[in-house]
């Protein structure tokens, strides 16, 4: 459902009540991208991911996930702290905001699309947004 999750490289090492421990990988441009993730969703309004380990992103990068009802539907917000090493730094200009095709923007487009896969038909939610 997330398009950049790709299942035959999805490894969960561990499941608890309101935590996961996850390797995520996709082969990208660059090569094979990987990343091992605490998942924590004890705050019934979010879920954050904090890299255990990543032959992209430094241990402590975070990115986090906040739903608040909003006009019939929800607003969602994401805040990523990304900290760049190895071959990830030859992402650095797609982290800027501004740029086409910038992770902000992939996020977006994979958001919506997660989002709409998951929408309840008849019911307006993701009208309009």
């Amino acid at each position: 459902m997330w398009p950049d999750v790709h299942v035959e490289y999805l490894e969960v090492h561990e499941v608890g009540v309101d935590y996961a421990e996850v390797t995520e990988g996709n082969p990208w441009p660059i090569g094979y991208v990987w990343e091992r993730l605490h998942y924590d969703w004890s705050d019934p309004h979010s879920l954050r991911g904090t890299v255990i380990d990543s032959n992209l992103f430094k241990r402590g990068s975070t990115w986090e996930l906040w739903a608040t009802p909003e006009d019939g539907g929800s607003k969602v917000e994401i805040r990523a702290v990304r900290h760049l090493r190895g071959r990830g730094w030859l992402l650095a200009p797609f982290f800027l905001p501004f740029i086409p095709g910038s992770a902000a923007q992939t996020v977006r487009n994979h958001l919506r699309h997660f989002l709409a896969s998951i929408e309840v038909p008849g019911t307006g939610a993701g009208e309009g947004n």
